[in-house]
């Protein structure tokens, strides 16, 4: 798992989603799989699924968008098999590129940037006070955002 699927994951389970990561599903029968899905986010109050892919890759747009429309080109019913689930629809988010451009992926797959990821999450946790609301240690990577962003213009 990469970083940013780290974060990913901890962002999501840290929100309340259940989370799981490195979801392999088609096994072939000679070996290995057909697909992996990087973070899927479950919400079981709303019953809504995010499927999330990240990338730091330094590939071409055009490349990019090959590679996560044949990651996300999973029917619904494969997703509802693999995570014992019910929905009906999926929300597919890539997070790559720190370009500002959008990539259109097209198929309602959304492009997040790897900056605009960061950002968001600093925004909401940046004053969370570590000595009276600290993020649980199970999510070292979050932990160390807030803790660096709250005590920044602190000193």
């Amino acid at each position: 798992m990469n970083f940013l699927e780290q974060l990913a994951y901890e962002w999501y389970s840290y929100s309340g989603y259940f989370v799981r990561s490195n979801i392999k599903y088609d096994k072939r029968p000679n070996g290995g799989y057909g697909g992996e899905m990087d973070v899927v986010a479950f919400d079981y109050k709303s019953n809504k699924l995010i499927h999330i892919e990240a990338s730091m890759d330094a590939d071409s747009n055009a490349i990019r968008v090959e590679r996560f429309t044949r990651k996300f080109a999973i029917p619904i019913e494969k997703y509802n098999l693999c995570l014992n689930t019910d929905v009906s629809a999926v929300e597919q988010i890539a997070i790559v590129g720190t370009a500002k451009s959008t990539i259109d992926f097209g198929n309602g797959i959304r492009h997040v940037t790897i900056p605009s990821f960061l950002n968001y999450i600093t925004r909401e946790v940046k004053d969370l006070d570590p000595m009276k609301a600290a993020i649980s240690e199970g999510y070292p990577i979050l932990r160390g955002i807030q803790f660096s962003n709250y005590y920044l213009f602190r000193e």
